[in-house]
């Protein structure tokens, strides 16, 4: 649903912020209106009416294929020889692929029928550019559609833009295509620092909160065993480590030696460099079992203090016995109490530290700031604003600095550069392309401006994509104006499903329309309606309505329903359902 909701904001926007521009060469179809003299006549062409000159006289309400010819002041149309077929005036193909100089294939005639069907805009130029675009990817469904958004936002015609837009049709999830891309990292034999970097951070953006607590706690654990300077601390951590299930059960200098063979078979298991890795197979080929595991221990303590490994990469090396380990709830007080019968006072004591403490490192949805900061260091490490916010390396010449930042996109290009083929650089580029695609649904059409945003949002146990539309007007200063907007943004939840808020502000005054098929979601929503008001009130907003709708689907008049949502407008919301 997300992806048509998306191409309809998009169409609609774009169709009101189109202006009556034509170039230099362009073919147009039109009807004649009212004639004037001189050869100037009234013409229709698609919704819009422009007065043109003639180069040959022409008849009132005949229909004709034009050509934007040079001149000065009004409007130049030379009628090209096309005869009408059919009763549907169709324009013969062909003698429109010869004008245009393309070779009359099938692709090619199928092109131009698209064009004139959706009454886009034919240039030799661009026919041309397209012509490519199609044929290098003529598997990809939705191709035409891309095109067909590239013209109506007068976007270069290249081959990135071109891939950018399908990806943005596309309905892979961005959270989506950042796991299959980290599944592949984890898997690849030999990560390079770039790889190490942009897997960390997918790592960071992705995981849900029951990863986050479960990491931070087993992290916190392993540190304690792994750290020798407190026998009694180290020993309670690995006691705590088995009772969960994430080591399993043996003694400790037996671990530590099976968990150097893992290593030394399976060189992604741990990072080492070549002379500590040297050091632990010869002390493995000599049965040295306590030297195996203070070197264990010390290469273990080193990557997770750098934080190149994640604690599951390195649990398992120490997997419990195909036991599955414990499931953190979001709320610690229950899994403390079930615990509590099974560990000692001091075990107890120290599960309990790491859970508060790493609950209380995961975000919380209820605190709107937290959730905006939390949006913006997304948007940052993404690198949204990763060309705007380096403009004047781009304006010096300098646009290969860009990538030696260690934002998303710019770590995506430096893995596909030193990719020379694989799984890595295919998922690597499908997500380049999707964040360049949301890049390019954001653009000025004066006096409105359109942004799009679509980030990967995670909860405790569900992971989902945000997507905001924001559509307006600027300040005189060059920021967006919060007083007279549009909003609309759309998630998936684990029980409400899909939701849709629409937002008009006008002068500060908000009405909001909250679309979703859940049974009673209005009985849910409304203990939260006057608290919502009041903190709007608090920042300078009046709520005067709030309304509740079942999505296009389910409503008797399909066209009554997409009204509402094909927005201009759009902004980042705190809100609490």
């Amino acid at each position: 649903m997300i992806a048509s909701l998306i191409q309809s904001l998009q169409k609609q926007h774009t169709l009101r912020g189109q202006t009556s521009s034509f170039q230099l060469g362009q073919i147009i179809y039109g009807r004649i209106g009212k004639l004037f003299p001189n050869q100037t006549a009234e013409v229709q062409v698609g919704d819009q009416k422009v007065i043109a000159k003639l180069e040959v006289p022409l008849s009132a309400g005949g229909k004709y294929w034009f050509q934007i010819q040079p001149g000065e002041g009004r409007l130049h149309l030379k009628v090209l020889p096309f005869e009408e077929s059919g009763n549907n005036h169709q324009t013969p193909v062909n003698s429109l692929l010869k004008q245009l100089g393309l070779p009359e294939t099938k692709e090619n005639r199928e092109m131009i029928q698209y064009l004139i069907k959706e009454k886009l805009p034919i240039t030799k130029e661009a026919s041309q550019a397209i012509a490519q675009r199609l044929m290098e990817y003529k598997h990809e469904p939705g191709k035409l559609e891309a095109v067909k958004e590239m013209l109506l936002r007068n976007l270069p015609l290249t081959k990135d833009v071109f891939l950018g837009m399908l990806a943005s049709l596309k309905k892979e999830p961005l959270h989506q295509l950042m796991d299959q891309l980290s599944t592949k990292l984890r898997a690849s034999p030999q990560l390079s620092k770039d790889g190490q970097q942009l897997l960390l951070l997918l790592e960071e953006m992705t995981k849900t909160g029951q990863e986050k607590v479960t990491e931070k706690v087993t992290s916190a654990l392993l540190k304690e065993w792994l750290n020798n300077r407190d026998t009694v601390s180290s020993q309670n951590a690995l006691s705590l480590l088995q009772k969960l299930s994430f080591v399993r059960q043996g003694e400790e200098r037996e671990l530590l030696f099976e968990a150097a063979k893992t290593i030394a078979r399976n060189s992604s298991a741990l990072s080492l460099p070549i002379n500590e890795n040297n050091r632990m197979e010869q002390a493995l080929n000599q049965n040295q079992t306590g030297l195996t595991g203070l070197l264990v221990k010390a290469a273990i303590m080193k990557e997770l203090e750098k934080g190149i490994l994640l604690s599951k990469q390195i649990l398992s090396a120490f997997s419990a016995d195909g036991k599955r380990p414990y499931t953190l709830p979001d709320n610690p007080t229950i899994f403390l109490e079930k615990m509590s019968t099974e560990l000692t006072k001091q075990e107890m004591t120290m599960l309990q530290n790491s859970v508060n403490n790493a609950h209380d490192e995961v975000l919380k949805f209820d605190f709107g700031k937290n959730v905006a900061d939390h949006l913006r260091m997304l948007v940052s490490k993404i690198g949204f604003d990763y060309e705007s916010s380096h403009l004047p390396l781009l304006k010096e010449g300098n646009g290969n600095q860009l990538q030696k930042f260690d934002v998303l996109k710019a770590l995506l290009l430096r893995v596909i550069n030193e990719e020379s083929s694989g799984n890595v650089k295919g998922d690597a580029e499908q997500l380049l392309h999707k964040i360049t695609g949301i890049q390019l649904l954001s653009q000025e059409t004066l006096p409105l401006t359109n942004f799009v945003l679509q980030v990967p949002l995670s909860f405790w146990e569900k992971k989902t994509d945000l997507t905001v539309q924001w559509s307006g007007r600027k300040k005189e200063n060059g920021e967006i104006d919060p007083a007279y907007c549009r909003v609309l943004f759309y998630l998936e939840l684990e029980y409400l499903n899909e939701v849709i808020v629409d937002m008009h502000i006008q002068n500060r005054i908000m009405n909001m329309t909250i679309v979703n098929d859940t049974e009673k979601v209005k009985f849910i929503a409304e203990p939260f309606i006057k608290t919502l008001k009041d903190n709007l009130r608090n920042l300078g907003f009046t709520l005067t309505s709030i309304s509740f709708q079942p999505t296009f689907a389910k409503g008797a008049d399909t066209k009554k329903k997409e009204n509402p949502y094909t927005s201009n407008s759009y902004s980042g919301v705190d809100i609490r359902v």
